[in-house]
């Protein structure tokens, strides 16, 4: 079974990592990339995918978090991964 995947991230860069890295595993199928909160919605709700790589932080592309609940609220199944780079964020000390 293959895991289809959502890269959100507002580092382009960023995005290309994580899509080389997926891609290297015959698991999981990257389905669409987005670098803002509103276009991670937008791709989200037309590729459904199983489960969304999400920057917590996207300075000036949104609000990660408030993203991820409304995501969770949309479509409860799909399975969300915050990464973050700062020392901000869920469990941050």
């Amino acid at each position: 079974m293959t895991t289809r995947v959502l890269i959100v991230d507002d580092d382009r860069a960023i995005r290309v990592l994580i899509k080389a890295f997926l891609e290297s595993e015959n698991s999981f199928e990257v389905v669409g990339e987005a670098a803002s909160a509103p276009q991670a919605l937008e791709v989200a709700g037309d590729v459904m995918p199983d489960l969304v790589t999400m920057d917590y932080q996207m300075p000036g592309g949104g609000d990660g978090a408030e993203c991820i609940r409304e995501m969770k609220q949309r479509w409860p199944d799909v399975c969300i991964l915050a990464l973050t780079s700062s020392g901000e964020g869920p469990g941050a000390a």
